[in-house]
């Protein structure tokens, strides 16, 4: 039998150029998912309330696509998914007082509008919500002006503090004035 030879075909330089970008396009996607980390965001979450007592409660955290059992006092975070299995039930706690009982066979989402303000968005079944105690509101509310207060007390001490300044500028021109007259 004959020996066959083989010749090697030159690649093409534009197979190298898309070769090189699929593999820094690839580079970047990883760099871009180990920066980010959506798993570690939701680790770092802050808590939103908790689950006061609950009967087969499950919950699924924004993100993510597994549903982990709840027991009473685990706590809750922004985008949560809810679900209570048929003839059980569960009482949230949310950070402003406010209670949300679920019914049998429900499920629901929890989002914060604003600070302090939680909205509840119900796909099926029941839950009834019992606003928080106005004390806690007041309390709450009286916390925001206090701060808003204070933020107008550091810019009115800053205005006059530049305004000093301004004087005292003005006085020491009027002295060098005086002084070459």
């Amino acid at each position: 039998m004959p020996m066959q030879t083989v010749q090697s075909k030159s690649v093409p330089i534009q197979d190298w150029a898309i070769l090189a970008l699929a593999t820094v396009a690839a580079m970047a996607s990883m760099a871009y998912l180990w920066h980010t980390d959506p798993v570690r965001r939701l680790r770092e979450a802050p808590s939103i309330g908790t689950v006061t007592s609950g009967a087969g409660v499950r919950r699924r955290r924004s993100g993510l696509m597994v549903w982990e059992s709840l027991v009473d006092a685990s706590s809750l975070y922004l985008r949560d998914t809810l679900v209570t299995p048929p003839g059980g039930s569960g009482v949230l706690t949310l950070n402003n007082g406010t209670k949300i009982e679920m019914g049998p066979d429900s499920m629901l989402q929890l989002k914060e509008v604003e600070r302090y303000r939680f909205e509840a968005t119900v796909f099926y079944g029941r839950a009834k919500s019992r606003p928080p105690p106005a004390s806690k509101v007041m309390v709450a509310l009286n916390n925001q002006a206090q701060t808003r207060q204070k933020t107008v007390d550091k810019t009115v001490r800053n205005i006059l503090k530049k305004i000093a300044v301004i004087s005292t500028v003005e006085e020491l021109a009027g002295v060098e004035e005086i002084a070459h007259a």
